[in-house]
């Protein structure tokens, strides 16, 4: 009886060590960056439902280096929260500097033309209330042209893992 129980328990080992690294290989662990948002999917925040449902939006998200290179470093940034967003709009308007824990999520690397393009379209009478584009760049950002084939690096951030960063002026 033994002898027959042994390759089950291989073949559950083998398919548990299979899972974990799989998971392992989408999920990089915790990484903190220091940016700000600079664009916006406007039909993931008319659409985003005020109850127990997972919401979520996706940011281009400009990460502040200490190198002063000639190609911003921006990323996908997935804002998972429940009821409305935590990055309300008068404060997506600021631009203000972010400090974000988030995950690296491997599965939603995208390029930014790919971005634009599964990015939803608001209803003919949402677009009246918003400018009908795809993804909307904020404020000191509207000028800034990224390449279609520009990667996109995904992180997930949840909800309450980020911070505002005190302006200059202020103390």
């Amino acid at each position: 009886m033994k002898e027959v129980r042994r390759p089950f328990v291989v073949v559950g080992v083998v398919a548990l060590v299979a899972v974990v690294t799989a998971a392992a290989g989408t999920q990089h662990g915790h990484a903190k960056m220091k940016g700000q948002i600079i664009a916006y999917r406007p039909a993931e925040r008319v659409s985003q439902v005020a109850s127990h449902v997972l919401n979520r939006e996706s940011f281009l998200f400009k990460v502040k280096t200490a190198e002063s290179s000639s190609q911003p470093v921006v990323t996908k940034l997935v804002y998972e929260h429940f009821g409305y967003s935590g990055l309300g709009s008068d404060l997506l308007d600021k631009t203000p500097t972010l400090l974000v824990n988030a995950h690296r999520d491997t599965t939603c690397d995208e390029t930014f033309g790919t971005f634009v393009q599964n990015s939803p379209a608001l209803k003919e009478d949402q677009a009246k209330r918003d400018s009908g584009d795809k993804v909307v760049f904020i404020g000191p950002f509207q000028t800034m042209k990224l390449s279609p084939d520009q990667p996109l690096k995904c992180y997930k951030l949840q909800s309450g893992n980020f911070r505002i960063e005190p302006s200059a002026g202020s103390h």
